[in-house]
């Protein structure tokens, strides 16, 4: 195992980023969605970007975790996030979210398509019948972007 791990290690190295959240830029007047928002990597994004003055949407299926972590977030950067609720294993709830966020916005300057499942047992399925993991982690999110296409910026 030593000579395998000395031979990758030498031979890919990992590379060392150089990027933090102090090099995001000031995002005032930008809007954001992040999907999967209210935990994990999602959550410490939505944190990067509220500090950085973005206006943040997180869409998850979970009102009462993503509220708790709404509040969490505004203690510790002082804005404050909003919920969509969407549940990206049913693809009308996709819909449905971004038919609610394009009533509230004209303009999405970023969006984070976060959200997803790791290992759900084989025979759990989406809403229209699609692989749970497929579903949620691939067709989801495409919806989601094609809907939303209309209001990206460039």
């Amino acid at each position: 195992m030593g000579l395998a791990y000395s031979f990758l290690q030498q031979s890919f190295p990992l590379a060392k980023t150089k990027f933090t959240v102090d090099d995001i830029p000031d995002l005032n007047g930008k809007v954001a969605i992040v999907t999967g928002g209210s935990a994990g990597i999602g959550k410490e994004t939505v944190k990067g970007l509220l500090l950085n003055n973005a206006k943040v949407y997180i869409l998850t299926r979970n009102k009462e975790k993503t509220e708790q972590a709404i509040a969490e977030l505004k203690d510790s950067t002082g804005h404050e996030a909003l919920f969509i609720s969407c549940d990206l294993a049913d693809l009308v709830s996709v819909k449905h979210a971004a038919e609610e966020f394009t009533s509230k916005e004209n303009e999405l300057h970023i969006l984070i398509n976060n959200g997803g499942v790791m290992n759900p047992p084989i025979e759990q399925l989406t809403a229209q019948g699609y692989d749970m993991q497929l579903g949620t982690n691939a067709l989801g999110h495409f919806y989601l972007t094609k809907l939303l296409l209309p209001t990206l910026s460039s």
